[in-house]
């Protein structure tokens, strides 16, 4: 694991942990965290800064030389993006109506009516970090979905029911333009 990984904790237990209001005031007064957005805090390093998948496959990265961009995808793009070995087996019975599998009633709605998700997911460009990946990370590119899961299904679902899909949706994609990246993860 990274040294940067563990300044990205957030501090407490569980059920203690400081709440993500203090969490980010925190973190942005450290301005090597400058160029990562919110969101990318508030749905996946915050919530699941302990879990045990997260760490293993992303917890070695260099975090103050990663970009993370919000992007446009296609649904093409989109299906043919990589998911880890420990969620795949969430999706299969694709069948499902819509209403029994989101996570919240407004997602539900906000699926009918734009036909995309409401929070874009994270997908990290396997091929920019696997020289560098210790061998018990998971990475398989080119690209691989970090956080969505439930997202993702939901999409996969809608295309499988032949339901409405939006033509492109928004994603946030890590990558990095650092031609040195390998020097700058072996903080592991």
């Amino acid at each position: 694991m990274h040294n940067i990984w563990k300044l990205l904790q957030p501090f407490g237990k569980e059920q203690q942990r400081e709440p993500f209001t203090e969490y980010m005031v925190r973190i942005r007064n450290d301005k090597r965290f400058d160029h990562i957005p919110s969101e990318v805090f508030e749905q996946w390093i915050y919530p699941h800064h302990g879990n045990e998948y997260t760490c293993r496959n992303y917890g070695w990265l260099d975090y103050r030389f990663v970009l993370i961009e919000r992007q446009s995808w296609s649904t093409d793009q989109l299906m043919g993006i990589h998911i880890f070995s420990e969620y795949r087996l969430s999706f299969t019975g694709r069948d499902w109506p819509l209403k029994e599998i989101s996570a919240l009633e407004e997602d539900e709605e906000w699926w009918k009516k734009n036909g995309t998700w409401r929070v874009p997911p994270i997908i990290i460009d396997v091929n920019k970090f696997m020289m560098d990946a210790p061998q018990s990370a998971e990475l398989t590119g080119p690209f691989q979905l970090v956080e969505g899961h439930t997202r993702y299904r939901n999409f996969r679902i809608l295309m499988s029911n032949n339901e409405f899909v939006a033509p492109s949706h928004e994603v946030f994609v890590i990558t990095t333009n650092n031609s040195d990246q390998s020097n700058q993860c072996k903080g592991y």
